[in-house]
C-alpha cells in the first residue's frame, strides 16, 4: 500500500489524468468494461457523432468557445 500511496500522491501532484480506457482499469474501480455484444456499435456512434459536429464546424466556420475535438490538427487553423 505504501507504493500505491506513493504513485498516487505523484499523479495528483503533476495533475496526471487517467482516461481509464482499459478492461483491468474499469474492473480494479467497478466500472463497466470497454467490451460487450454494444461497445463496436457504441463506437461507431460516437465516430459518427464526431464527423457530424467536424462537418457542421467547418460549414459555418467552427463554434466559437468550443475546444477543438481530440486529435485534430488545429495548427492548420
Amino acid at each position: 500500500f505504501q507504493e500505491t500511496t506513493r504513485v498516487l500522491t505523484e499523479a495528483a501532484v503533476k495533475g496526471a489524468v487517467d482516461r481509464l480506457i482499459g478492461l483491468k482499469e474499469n474492473v480494479i474501480i467497478g466500472r463497466l468494461i470497454p467490451a460487450g455484444t454494444g461497445f463496436r456499435a457504441r463506437q461507431l456512434a460516437r465516430l459518427r457523432q464526431a464527423e457530424e459536429r467536424l462537418a457542421l464546424g467547418e460549414a459555418f466556420g467552427g463554434f466559437e468557445g468550443e475546444p477543438p475535438l481530440p486529435g485534430l490538427d488545429t495548427a492548420s487553423s
